[in-house]
């Protein structure tokens, strides 16, 4: 397991926990866990799909003192799964983020045929989880 604090400007903002299977990280050190998972990840198998989920919930133990947070202040947790090619689980996980200092937005292609034009992630297509 990948346990990671996220700041930004020095304040944190969310709690990170990542699962990976044993043998695709055996040889990883401590340094993995500073960089993105994922994209050691992308690096190593052909992903093919994530899944995410979006749910809110309430600060305990670990939010208050990791996140500064009062015992039972608002929290979203967005939880992942990505699968490669032969539809193995090679990274699920979750991350808690305190609700006064993150925003989500969604964009959703809609079209009668069912065909759109996907939006890039980013310039390498690997999004930072």
């Amino acid at each position: 397991m990948i346990k990671r604090t996220r700041a930004a400007a020095r304040v944190p903002v969310a709690i990170d926990y990542r699962y990976l299977p044993a043998d695709l990280v055996s040889d990883w050190d401590e340094t993995a866990a500073h960089g993105s998972p994922l994209h050691l990840l992308w690096q190593r198998v052909e992903l093919r799909f994530g899944d995410f989920g979006i749910e809110a919930g309430v600060a305990g133990p670990e939010e208050v003192e990791y996140l500064h947070l009062a015992p039972g202040a608002p929290v979203l947790i967005r939880s992942l799964r990505y699968r490669d090619a032969d539809n193995r689980l090679v990274l699920a996980g979750h991350t808690v983020h305190r609700a006064d200092l993150v925003r989500y937005s969604l964009s959703v292609p809609l079209s009668r045929d069912g065909v759109g034009t996907p939006r890039e992630v980013g310039s390498n297509g690997v999004h930072n989880d």
